[in-house]
């Protein structure tokens, strides 16, 4: 027992170390294109959209069983426990003019055989196996739908946390930066060369500068978290970016974008919605079916059963069956109705997403230029005020302008560094919807 113990103690250690192995501890993304990757491999909708189109693939497979012939084997007993009672003439048994209750049969009665049933016609049963064909199509779209949502989400919280980054680094600069300047004032405020408003501004810059980090801390934690679930990993994995946002935005490339899969999944609706009217429309049809039997009898006037085939009789038929609906209280007529407004609706709605979706992507290649432009502009605004704020530093250091002159400008900066980021950011937005349908994931 003992022995045992140890054996299962070293296989669940032996388990539980295999299994710790198996877990990413934290990652490293090169580009977009990684944890795209990285997604597709973990994310649990695309998982899930997998397992929709299995059981959608199987939903045809049970559709067309149902065209199959069913094929049952039966062994059964029957005891007979009062004979039915027959009246027939007199005559029969020597008796004229009286009538004699007889009974037939035996107490006991085996059956063993095989019973095949086979529908030769049935319109909506093979109208229902093309409905479950559209079925996969549906779940084909829906999980290219996911894919190219996924694509999107990803996208913008990769290249949020990017410029996040990005102006965390100016940040850390520019409290170096206000820590001297801050410094330098109180010391010249302390030499009388000064006054306080001069140190108050410092102050309130280096707050300014503070508040800022706070901010982009705050959000930067909240897109790694964002990031991690879309990437379908652990919340304490860690994750390094080897990528960097330079310049004004991305280079221009082609806007030619593929067809919203969005409008995909409402074209299969619609069509989805059609298969199920032209079901609900085979109701009115007739069917024909067939059911054959084949087997043995054994009647026994004792309980007890004999295996000789001189003790068995032959049980055999073939039967077929015409059904023609005629009176359902008119439930057939209300479902056809109902289907006719599902189908009238999934087209109106797939026509509308179709219009919706022209005049967003008009709209996100006509984002893309202005968007780049206000990028354009606001870069070269913040480089202009970072030349200048250099140019302070060297004029104050001449005596040429005053610390209060010398603070206000680098307030301007800051003021030009925020602008131009949230205008980055906003490139990087735009171009991730764009991409999204460009990609693959």
């Amino acid at each position: 027992m003992r022995n045992l113990t140890i054996l299962i103690l070293f296989i669940g250690g032996s388990l539980s170390q295999g299994y710790s192995q198996t877990v990413r501890s934290a990652y490293t993304l090169r580009s977009l294109e990684d944890a795209w990757t990285l997604a597709s491999e973990n994310n649990v909708d695309i998982q899930n959209e997998a397992r929709d189109i299995e059981n959608a693939e199987l939903d045809v497979k049970l559709a067309k069983a149902r065209r199959l012939p069913s094929i049952n084997g039966s062994f059964s007993l029957q005891n007979n426990l009062s004979l039915a009672t027959t009246p027939l003439p007199g005559e029969i048994f020597g008796q004229p003019g009286e009538t004699i209750n007889a009974q037939f049969g035996q107490d006991y009665n085996w059956n063993a055989g095989i019973t095949v049933n086979k529908s030769l016609f049935n319109l909506q049963e093979k109208r229902q196996v093309r409905l479950a064909e559209q079925g996969v199509s549906l779940s084909q779209a829906q999980e290219k739908l996911t894919r190219q949502t996924l694509r999107e989400q990803i996208a913008q919280q990769y290249y949020t946390i990017l410029i996040l980054e990005k102006g965390l680094a100016l940040d850390r600069q520019n409290l170096e930066l206000m820590d001297s300047l801050e410094n330098l004032s109180q010391q010249k405020l302390d030499e009388g060369l000064i006054d306080a408003s001069a140190l108050y501004q410092a102050e309130l810059n280096k707050k300014l500068v503070e508040e800022s980090i706070l901010e982009r801390e705050r959000m930067l934690n909240q897109s790694n978290s964002q990031l991690k679930t879309l990437l379908g990993v652990d919340t304490s994995t860690q994750i390094e970016f080897q990528e960097e946002i330079e310049g004004s935005g991305v280079s221009e490339g082609s806007l030619d974008l593929a067809p919203d899969a969005l409008v995909a999944v409402y074209e299969k609706q619609y069509l989805q919605a059609e298969h199920m009217l032209r079901v609900e429309k085979a109701a009115y049809w007739p069917s024909i079916s067939s059911n054959a039997y084949f087997g043995q009898q054994q009647f026994r006037n004792d309980f007890g059963l004999s295996f000789q085939g001189s003790d068995w009789n032959p049980y055999n038929y073939l039967g077929f069956t015409l059904q023609v609906p005629i009176f359902q209280g008119g439930q057939t007529r209300k479902q056809v109705k109902k289907a006719q407004n599902d189908w009238q609706i999934a087209e109106n709605t797939w026509k509308d997403v179709q219009r919706e979706s022209i005049i967003l992507d008009q709209q996100l290649i006509e984002q893309d230029r202005l968007y780049r432009e206000l990028a354009n502009n606001t870069q070269e605004r913040y480089e202009v005020r970072q030349k200048q704020w250099e140019l302070s530093e060297q004029r104050y250091e001449e005596g040429i302008i005053s610390l209060d002159t010398h603070l206000l400008i680098f307030e301007d900066y800051l003021q030009a560094e925020n602008i131009y980021l949230n205008s980055l950011l906003n490139v990087y937005l735009n171009y991730s919807s764009i991409i999204s349908r460009r990609e693959k994931i």
